[in-house]
């Protein structure tokens, strides 16, 4: 049955499609990244912390013909936050962070199991690697990609009983479907149509996400462009919110650089009976809206106002090992037009070999009237450098 064990990097866990013929496959990685965090109150340096997160992680996946296994066991802390590492059993962070089957046959592809999911360029579903535990969901993943692509999705998010709702009803659980689809298009164009439904009978809620991503290229410029609509219910209140990303390039021999505008819906009137604030479910924030990270949750980070972002990327392959990139963000909020401020994200990664990447970045943000109602608030930065070791 089996025919050959290796070490490889580690598998392209967002992709159903894709996978080797070795019949067992092994993968490590030891992550640790030392951060200088900002505290958000911009009145000096004094509130920031220093931390080190460190995340490991190991898996093995078992294939026979077309079915296969893949489990993923991850362990994450920060140093120093076990009550002295010598002799220390407790491995309280430690979990499973991927356990699924899987069966593919004729161009389609069944998943089932805890497995990280990543939805084109991950601003509504995403693996949110930034972050040392990542996310993963308990899901079932059906996906076509012979004829035309598409996937289906279903997730079951809270079993209410177990998630410190002590007066949850047996049934008031979350669940979470999802549909997306396109045409099988040329390698310089992706194109889907994406429908999210998430039921949490706790909150009374009802969310339904309805949009078009399309990513592609021409020459040397490329484009993506994408745009949602969010209705439904929470509680007695109805949803109508949007939300609209484009980035728009050129790509040059020795790098990238182009503009960005990120409009993120929000409420000019939090007293009335309809949410316009669009909730940006479990996408990858990192990625979009300043390295800083202080839009992770849109909603709540921008006190329901929204957000808009307008940015400018550039990106340096100085060398075939060494990358550097520089992004600015103007940002506001969507509702009222008040002014957030300015971040700069400057960051490098070199790649010491094919198993150890190193990188390292300084972000600096200037806040304006959202943060700085008294007209003396400071400028916060925020440091890091990261070791990722994988085999």
């Amino acid at each position: 049955m089996f025919t050959s064990v290796m070490l490889t990097l580690l598998m392209p866990n967002n992709a159903i499609a894709g996978d080797a013929d070795e019949a067992i496959m092994f993968s490590i990685e030891e992550r640790a990244r030392a951060e200088v965090l900002s505290d958000r109150a911009f009145d000096g340096m004094d509130g920031n912390a220093f931390v080190v997160g460190n995340r490991a992680r190991v898996g093995m996946r078992i294939k026979d013909e077309s079915v296969s296994a893949y489990v993923q066991v991850q362990d994450v802390r920060t140093w120093g936050s076990e009550e002295g590492s010598v002799g220390d059993g407790t491995a309280a962070a430690l979990d499973f962070h991927q356990a699924y089957g899987q069966y593919k046959a004729q161009g389609n592809n069944l998943r089932i199991g805890r497995q990280e999911v990543g939805w084109n360029g991950e601003r509504l579903l995403g693996a949110q690697n930034w972050m040392h535990t990542g996310a993963s969901f308990d899901a079932v993943r059906l996906q076509h990609s012979k004829k035309f692509d598409a996937e289906v999705l279903y997730a079951f998010l809270n079993d209410a009983p177990n998630v410190d709702r002590a007066d949850a009803d047996i049934c008031d659980d979350t669940h979470m479907f999802g549909l997306r689809a396109g045409p099988k298009t040329t390698k310089t164009l992706t194109v889907n149509g994406v429908v999210i439904s998430r039921m949490d009978a706790y909150a009374e809620e009802k969310l339904h996400t309805v949009g078009v991503y399309a990513d592609g290229n021409a020459g040397s410029i490329f484009y993506t462009v994408e745009g949602y609509g969010q209705m439904g219910s929470q509680g007695d209140s109805s949803v109508s919110a949007y939300l609209v990303g484009t980035r728009v390039g050129m790509k040059m021999k020795p790098g990238k650089v182009g503009l960005g505008l990120d409009m993120v819906s929000g409420d000019d009137d939090l007293t009335d009976d309809t949410v316009k604030s669009f909730d940006t479910l479990y996408g990858s924030n990192h990625r979009f809206y300043g390295h800083m990270d202080m839009y992770m949750n849109v909603a709540g980070d921008t006190a329901g106002e929204g957000l808009m972002d307008v940015m400018l990327f550039t990106k340096l392959k100085a060398t075939d090992a060494l990358n550097v990139s520089l992004d600015a963000h103007l940002l506001q909020s969507a509702a009222g037009g008040t002014k957030h401020g300015m971040e700069f994200d400057l960051e490098g990664r070199y790649s010491v070999s094919d198993a150890l990447n190193i990188s390292g970045g300084l972000w600096a943000f200037m806040p304006d009237e959202f943060y700085d109602a008294s007209g003396d608030a400071s400028s916060e930065i925020g440091l890091f450098t990261q070791a990722v070791f994988s085999l």
